[in-house]
């Protein structure tokens, strides 16, 4: 399956998605995305930017220690109308996967699923 289908899929599967999409922390860029409605490319970067600040941002560190890691491995950001979830790559920092929902959902089941399909992505790179 190409990094497409699998985020396709994983929208698809999860109630209330409206965008998936795989970015590069590094790059601050989102390199493929699956939407319930087309949005343009500078939305999807902002999207990664807000990824980049909330899993690598001034508190990400400090926060991650008290949590006893090294660095933030996930992040919910929720807002009016929309949650947003964060995941970062176990394979490779750099790679993560954003998802937007407009609806309430089941969070472990978002971070579970989206897990699953950063991991496959990972391995695809």
């Amino acid at each position: 399956m190409s990094v497409l289908d699998e985020l396709d899929k994983l929208r698809a599967t999860l109630p209330g998605c409206t965008l998936v999409a795989f970015g590069d922390l590094g790059a601050r860029i989102v390199l493929c995305a699956s939407a319930s409605e087309r949005r343009p490319q500078e939305e999807l970067d902002a999207l990664c930017m807000a990824a980049n600040t909330s899993l690598n941002g001034t508190f990400s560190a400090p926060l991650a220690r008290t949590l006893g890691g090294e660095q933030l491995s996930q992040s919910v950001a929720i807002s009016a109308g929309e949650i947003r979830l964060f995941l970062r790559s176990h394979l490779d920092p750099s790679d993560a996967l954003f998802c937007a929902f407009a609806d309430q959902t089941d969070i472990r089941e978002m971070v579970a699923a989206g897990r699953r399909t950063l991991h496959k992505i990972s391995v695809l790179q």
